[in-house]
């Protein structure tokens, strides 16, 4: 069989030395965050680890491109309060059609409805 712990054990690691890499010289820190985004980020979604990828991807976007990463999460911030606001109102919306629904509300015994916010390097993208 097939055991990926190792290479999510190799993420968060990597993960780990990203978050550490001030200390590093420049060069040094623009190949890790580099070398992250073009091999360990594939490994991470190929693996379905969503939020190991989503910090892959913005620890080295935020070491290669400090200006743009914070030009993006300014932006973000600032649309949060009123998307947040908007997405509960829809999740309600939606919430309330479904239970309107006698077909579905037999048929189905329980479900969610969940939202996340992208990460600062998806919504670059």
């Amino acid at each position: 069989t097939r055991d990926h712990r190792a290479v999510i054990v190799l993420l968060a690691d990597r993960i780990q030395g990203l978050r550490k890499l001030e200390e590093a010289p420049v060069y040094e820190q623009h190949l890790r965050a580099l070398e992250s985004l073009q091999v360990f980020s594939p490994l991470a979604h190929a693996l379905g680890v969503g939020k190991l990828l989503w910090e892959l991807e913005d620890l080295s976007f935020r070491r290669l491109f400090p200006e743009s990463y914070l030009a993006v999460e300014e932006w973000q911030l600032a649309l949060w309060a009123e998307s947040d606001a908007m997405m509960e109102r829809a999740k309600l919306d939606v919430l309330r059609a479904l239970n309107d629904n006698h077909y579905l509300v037999k048929v189905v015994e329980r479900y969610a409805i969940s939202s996340r916010r992208k990460s600062v390097f998806s919504t670059f993208k």
